[in-house]
Protein backbone atom coordinates (compact mmCIF):
# COMPACT_ATOMS: atom_id res chain seq x y z
CA UNK A 1 0.00 0.00 0.00
CA UNK A 2 3.08 2.42 0.41
CA UNK A 3 4.76 1.64 -2.72
CA UNK A 4 1.41 2.08 -4.20
CA UNK A 5 0.78 6.03 -3.16
CA UNK A 6 4.68 6.06 -4.07
CA UNK A 7 5.71 7.22 -0.27
CA UNK A 8 8.80 5.24 -0.70
CA UNK A 9 11.67 4.78 -2.98
CA UNK A 10 11.03 1.78 -5.36
CA UNK A 11 13.66 0.05 -4.39
CA UNK A 12 13.10 0.19 -1.16
CA UNK A 13 11.97 -3.15 1.14
CA UNK A 14 8.71 -3.21 2.15
CA UNK A 15 10.16 -6.15 4.08
CA UNK A 16 11.69 -3.63 6.32
CA UNK A 17 8.36 -2.01 7.13
CA UNK A 18 6.94 -5.13 8.46
CA UNK A 19 10.36 -6.32 10.66
CA UNK A 20 10.51 -5.70 14.45
CA UNK A 21 12.44 -2.20 15.36
CA UNK A 22 14.66 -4.36 17.65
CA UNK A 23 15.72 -5.59 14.11
CA UNK A 24 16.13 -2.20 12.48
CA UNK A 25 12.93 -2.55 10.53
CA UNK A 26 9.71 -0.40 11.16
CA UNK A 27 7.64 -2.62 13.24
CA UNK A 28 4.55 -2.55 11.28
CA UNK A 29 2.06 -5.48 11.84
CA UNK A 30 0.88 -6.99 8.84
CA UNK A 31 -2.85 -7.03 8.34
CA UNK A 32 -2.83 -10.24 6.12
CA UNK A 33 -0.82 -12.09 8.90
CA UNK A 34 -3.01 -11.18 11.58
CA UNK A 35 -5.53 -12.15 9.81
CA UNK A 36 -4.13 -15.64 9.16
CA UNK A 37 -3.35 -15.99 12.63
CA UNK A 38 -6.61 -15.25 13.80
CA UNK A 39 -8.39 -17.66 11.67
CA UNK A 40 -5.73 -20.14 13.37
CA UNK A 41 -6.25 -19.20 16.44
CA UNK A 42 -10.38 -18.87 16.32
CA UNK A 43 -9.78 -22.69 14.64
CA UNK A 44 -7.68 -24.00 17.57
CA UNK A 45 -10.58 -22.36 19.69
CA UNK A 46 -13.50 -23.96 18.33
CA UNK A 47 -12.12 -27.72 18.64
CA UNK A 48 -10.93 -27.29 22.12
CA UNK A 49 -14.04 -25.86 23.45
CA UNK A 50 -16.83 -27.72 25.23
CA UNK A 51 -19.69 -25.71 25.17
CA UNK A 52 -23.23 -26.80 23.37
CA UNK A 53 -23.66 -24.06 20.98
CA UNK A 54 -20.15 -24.35 20.15
CA UNK A 55 -20.62 -28.14 19.42
CA UNK A 56 -23.11 -26.68 16.42
CA UNK A 57 -20.37 -24.93 14.83
CA UNK A 58 -17.98 -27.35 14.79
CA UNK A 59 -20.51 -29.46 13.20
CA UNK A 60 -21.71 -26.80 10.53
CA UNK A 61 -17.92 -26.47 9.86
CA UNK A 62 -17.43 -30.25 9.43
CA UNK A 63 -20.44 -30.33 6.82
CA UNK A 64 -18.25 -27.69 5.30
CA UNK A 65 -15.19 -29.39 4.91
CA UNK A 66 -17.41 -32.54 4.08
CA UNK A 67 -19.09 -31.01 1.29
CA UNK A 68 -15.97 -28.90 0.00
CA UNK A 69 -17.08 -25.81 1.31
CA UNK A 70 -15.04 -23.15 2.11
CA UNK A 71 -14.66 -23.78 6.02
CA UNK A 72 -12.66 -22.65 8.62
CA UNK A 73 -10.52 -25.21 9.35
CA UNK A 74 -9.47 -26.09 6.08
CA UNK A 75 -8.25 -22.22 5.86
CA UNK A 76 -6.46 -22.64 9.31
CA UNK A 77 -4.77 -25.78 7.74
CA UNK A 78 -3.82 -23.77 4.98
CA UNK A 79 -2.38 -20.65 6.76
CA UNK A 80 -0.57 -22.73 9.33
CA UNK A 81 1.17 -25.06 6.83
CA UNK A 82 2.06 -21.43 4.99
CA UNK A 83 4.27 -20.88 8.42
CA UNK A 84 5.67 -24.14 8.76
CA UNK A 85 3.12 -25.53 11.25
CA UNK A 86 1.00 -28.34 10.96
CA UNK A 87 -2.37 -28.60 12.79
CA UNK A 88 -4.24 -31.42 14.37
CA UNK A 89 -7.46 -30.21 14.35
CA UNK A 90 -9.43 -32.87 16.33
CA UNK A 91 -11.84 -32.28 19.54
CA UNK A 92 -11.13 -31.78 22.21
CA UNK A 93 -7.47 -31.57 21.95
CA UNK A 94 -6.56 -29.79 18.59
CA UNK A 95 -2.78 -29.90 18.42
CA UNK A 96 0.34 -28.10 16.95
CA UNK A 97 3.56 -29.04 15.46
CA UNK A 98 6.32 -27.16 14.22
CA UNK A 99 7.74 -27.80 10.93
CA UNK A 100 10.45 -29.96 13.07
CA UNK A 101 7.85 -32.29 14.23
CA UNK A 102 7.71 -31.03 17.56
CA UNK A 103 4.45 -30.21 19.48
CA UNK A 104 3.56 -26.63 20.27
CA UNK A 105 1.24 -25.96 23.10
CA UNK A 106 -1.56 -24.46 21.46
CA UNK A 107 -1.44 -21.55 23.62
CA UNK A 108 1.95 -20.63 22.22
CA UNK A 109 1.07 -20.86 18.81
CA UNK A 110 1.29 -16.42 18.87
CA UNK A 111 5.00 -16.63 20.04
CA UNK A 112 5.87 -19.29 16.81
CA UNK A 113 3.90 -17.62 14.77
CA UNK A 114 5.90 -14.28 15.12
CA UNK A 115 9.23 -15.94 15.36
CA UNK A 116 8.49 -17.77 12.09
CA UNK A 117 7.38 -14.71 10.61
CA UNK A 118 10.04 -12.86 11.66
CA UNK A 119 12.34 -15.45 10.21
CA UNK A 120 10.90 -15.38 6.87
CA UNK A 121 11.25 -11.65 6.49
CA UNK A 122 14.75 -11.25 7.27
CA UNK A 123 15.80 -14.62 4.84
CA UNK A 124 13.66 -12.31 2.34
CA UNK A 125 15.57 -9.03 3.22
CA UNK A 126 18.97 -10.90 3.17
CA UNK A 127 18.12 -12.24 -0.69
CA UNK A 128 17.80 -8.79 -2.01
CA UNK A 129 20.66 -7.26 -3.63
CA UNK A 130 21.47 -3.95 -2.22
CA UNK A 131 19.35 -4.24 1.05
CA UNK A 132 20.78 -7.85 2.02
CA UNK A 133 24.08 -7.00 1.84
CA UNK A 134 23.59 -3.69 4.33
CA UNK A 135 21.33 -5.72 6.55
CA UNK A 136 23.83 -8.60 6.85
CA UNK A 137 26.76 -6.42 8.39
CA UNK A 138 24.25 -4.81 10.46
CA UNK A 139 23.21 -7.46 12.04
CA UNK A 140 26.05 -9.00 12.46
CA UNK A 141 27.42 -5.79 14.28
CA UNK A 142 24.59 -5.84 17.05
Amino acid sequence: MIKESDRSHPAASTELFYLPQASGGRGLRSVESQYKLIKVEAAIKLYSNQDENILRVRAFEEKCVQKERRSLKNDAVKHASEMGMRLDLRFPTPEVFNDEGERINPKAVEQEWKKKEKRLREKAILDQQWQGKFYKTRWENI
